[in-house]
């Protein structure tokens, strides 16, 4: 479940990092084995990223686990050094609007500050 999560996340940054945005239509056909969706609305497995795009070009996905209790978030952004990660247990909204504000990490899936639990 987070395996799969995760996985779709590094193949959907790396289809972000390719066509440098978060235009659903471009990544579609960057990476369509996916289903690319507004960042308002939540994925519901580990095919469907949740993409939303800021006014400075951060871009931000969201992929739920096949369980729906694991969110894998990703960002990128032109003016980032690389790629940040974080990996939420007990999400009730996998979506890109609702990632978290602090935790995050270069290393996708290995940090020490990896699934923290939202319940503490």
């Amino acid at each position: 479940m987070r395996i799969q999560a995760e996985s779709t996340r590094h193949n959907a940054i790396q289809a972000v990092e390719y066509v440098e945005s978060g235009d659903l239509t471009k990544l579609a056909t960057a990476q369509p084995s996916y289903q690319w969706v507004a960042g308002t609305a939540p994925s519901t497995g580990p095919q469907n990223v949740s993409v939303s795009e800021d006014a400075s070009g951060l871009v931000t996905l969201a992929v739920a686990g096949s369980n729906h209790d694991i969110c894998a978030f990703g960002r990128w952004s032109q003016a980032a050094a690389a790629p940040l990660y974080v990996t939420m247990e007990h999400e009730p909204n996998c979506a890109a609007v609702d990632a978290p504000a602090a935790n995050w990490s270069t290393e996708p899936g290995g940090a020490a500050s990896d699934l923290p639990d939202d319940n503490g």
